[in-house]
Formats: C-alpha cells, sequence, structure tokens
C-alpha cells in the first residue's frame, strides 16, 4: 500500500497491470490505441482474471460508480467509456478528461453505446 501512495508507484503498478495483460491477452496488440484503452480500463475495474470474451462483453456496461454505497437512485457509469474519454481528450491535447465525461453525463448528454 505504501508503494501506491506516491505517483512513481502508481505508474509502475499500472505498468505492470498492463504488462501481465498484455502477457495474458496477445490480441490485445491487435486492438486500436482506444479499443486497448477500454479493454484495459474494464480488466482493472471489472476482472483481472476474466477471459477475452467476458471482458470485451464488460467493457459496454455499466457498473462504476461515484457514490460511496451504492443505492438505488446510484448513478452507474461505463468505466470504459471515461478512460476512453480520457484517452481521447490526451490524443487532442485536452486536459478535461474524465472530468469532461462525468460533465456530459451530469448535463444529459451521452455518446457511444453505454
Amino acid at each position: 500500500i505504501r508503494r501506491l501512495s506516491t505517483v512513481e508507484g502508481q505508474c509502475r503498478y499500472l505498468a505492470i497491470f498492463i504488462r501481465l495483460l498484455q502477457q495474458r491477452h496477445p490480441r490485445l496488440q491487435q486492438l486500436s490505441k482506444q479499443e486497448q484503452v477500454r479493454f484495459l480500463a474494464t480488466a482493472y475495474n471489472r476482472s483481472f482474471s476474466a477471459s477475452w470474451n467476458d471482458i470485451r462483453r464488460l467493457q459496454h456496461e455499466r457498473h462504476f460508480h461515484t457514490d460511496v454505497i451504492r443505492t438505488r437512485s446510484t448513478r452507474l457509469y461505463c468505466y470504459a467509456d471515461i478512460a476512453a474519454a480520457a484517452f481521447a481528450s490526451t490524443q487532442k491535447g485536452g486536459k478535461s478528461g474524465a472530468y469532461g465525461y462525468f460533465l456530459a453525463k451530469e448535463s444529459g448528454f451521452t455518446a457511444g453505446k453505454a
């Protein structure tokens, strides 16, 4: 836990996670960068050990929330959509990323499948 308290430790953790997923799922390299981000975000948020098909299916489902405890009124988000929006923002030189995604969702704007 102590190692994750620094940005460097978090980056190392993420790099190891990505490397392990690339080894576990060699087909990952064949996906576009955007699809790789969606796949990795889903595996990170839902299940590292899931099969290729399960991760691909889960990346379009809404399970992520920002509430402390999930209730009936909790708004659910697709983690892959958030990661993809953040990635797309960095590709365009933007800085809003996931925050911009949440603002759009809160205002009623919807994009993509989720």
